[in-house]
């Protein structure tokens, strides 16, 4: 008799619509949360570090400076081009009010101070929380796409 596999419960990018996406908060709140696993989007910066973040560019709708302004323009900084330092000075924990990206987002609950994690910080905060919990990473950097940078 042949076994059946279980399905897995996956949060993408650690329960986008839940919790803020791609952020410690989501993922540890997926792991306690009793999902399988999670989706992550991963990402090189200049200084060679991996990154979570699902877009290729600072994101208007999710990007705060540290003094609270959401960030504007449509020509933002690639994620490629800044340091790990310099994206988690970004509070990415609440999305722009009014925004489209709030509007699908509306049920999602939001958390002040949230930065961009590094790889190694998402799985140390899972393993603390949930030793089989599943990461499912997406690899988002391509060093050699010159069209990101038009």
């Amino acid at each position: 008799m042949q076994q059946m596999s279980r399905t897995l419960n996956i949060a993408h990018r650690g329960g986008a619509k839940l919790w803020p996406e791609n952020t410690l908060f989501a993922f540890v709140s997926a792991a306690q949360s009793g999902f399988d696993g999670a989706e992550l989007d991963v990402q090189l910066t200049r200084d060679g570090k991996l990154v979570v973040f699902h877009d290729f560019r600072l994101k208007p709708e999710l990007c705060r400076s540290q003094d609270g302004r959401w960030l504007s323009g449509r020509r933002l900084a690639l994620i490629r081009d800044l340091t790990l330092a310099e994206l988690q000075d970004f509070d990415v924990g609440r999305p722009r009010p009014g925004s489209f990206y709030a509007r699908r987002h509306s049920k999602m609950t939001p958390r002040d101070g949230e930065r961009m994690p590094s790889l190694s910080e998402v799985i140390e905060a899972v393993r603390a929380v949930k030793e089989d919990f599943r990461l499912f990473i997406e690899i988002k950097t391509s060093i050699g796409d010159r069209t990101l940078s038009q």
